[in-house]
């Protein structure tokens, strides 16, 4: 008798009047669309944040690189003058291709044994709450 039950609660139609329901209705539609529309608005907002984040780090790390590359160059040539167009002075020789343009726009230069980005493209930087981006963004000249 358990089983009879069982199929039964499982084969119940709903209906409307006499008629079946086939599909879902506006109102279920709308919801749906509408928690949609929310998760990619959250989305949207995020995802600015989270690129400049990542060219941030990205030029950081650019950045400590071509410090390196300084220092090998003055052991072998000598010190570098401050504001000097260190990329060109680099070269291939010390740099590879993927460090010679900042990630957030601009130029690199070298001014009191610091590597820092000049020119940069105009940032918002709003988005960015965190201690460690702010002292980035410092670290960088960016601030």
């Amino acid at each position: 008798m358990s089983s009879h039950y069982i199929f039964a609660v499982t084969n119940i139609k709903f209906m409307r009047g006499n008629k079946n329901i086939k599909g879902f209705t506006l109102l279920e539609l709308l919801i749906v669309v509408t928690i949609m529309a929310i998760i990619s608005g959250i989305t949207v907002l995020n995802y600015d944040s989270v690129v400049l984040r990542s060219k941030l780090k990205t030029d950081y790390a650019s950045s400590k690189v071509i410090l390196s590359a300084i220092k090998l160059y003055e052991l072998d040539n000598g010190k570098i003058s401050d504001n000097a167009n260190i990329i060109t002075l680099l070269g291939a020789e010390y740099l590879s291709d993927a460090e010679t343009v900042p990630a957030l726009g601009g130029e690199w230069s070298y001014s009191d044994k610091k590597v820092i980005i000049i020119d940069a493209d105009d940032l918002d930087v709003t988005s960015l709450n965190s201690a460690k981006d702010l002292e980035l963004l410092a670290y960088l000249g960016l601030q």
